[in-house]
């Protein structure tokens, strides 16, 4: 493979293990969280609100790229791409490659995004039964 693919593997390599990392981070905290009193879980839950806002942020930086990624792909058919390969056109179809890595890396944000998002509706849940069950 090109050395350009290898990186580009490697950087989804890098955000498929951010994922995991969050993923079972709130699975670990979920398995906890009936041990714990309430105000670690009040603690959690400002950690993971602070994290999600982090997370928005670079989700938002990246959607408008996202989009534009979108309408180009749109608007570009197949025989462009098949008459820039037999034109060998290198420089439209890299182009072409690097919008369609920094799409897959703005989907990777948004995904981070919404595991962060997940995670703090998790804990706002288990907030809010500890706030009903005191009431009760």
């Amino acid at each position: 493979m090109s050395e350009k693919i290898d990186q580009f593997c490697e950087s989804l390599r890098v955000h498929l293990t951010e994922l995991e990392t969050d993923l079972n981070k709130a699975k670990a905290e979920v398995e906890a969280l009936p041990q714990q009193a309430e105000q670690v879980v009040h603690s959690k839950l400002e950690e993971a609100r602070t994290q999600r806002e982090v997370r928005r942020q670079k989700a938002e930086a990246t959607k408008a790229k996202a989009q534009q990624w979108l309408e180009e792909k749109k608007a570009e058919v197949k025989a462009n791409v098949e008459e820039w390969r037999a034109k060998r056109e290198g420089d439209k179809l890299a182009a072409r490659a690097e919008r369609a890595e920094e799409y897959a890396a703005s989907a990777m944000l948004f995904a981070a995004a919404s595991v962060q998002e997940a995670r703090v509706a998790m804990l706002e849940a288990v907030e809010a039964r500890l706030a009903a069950d005191e009431a009760a």
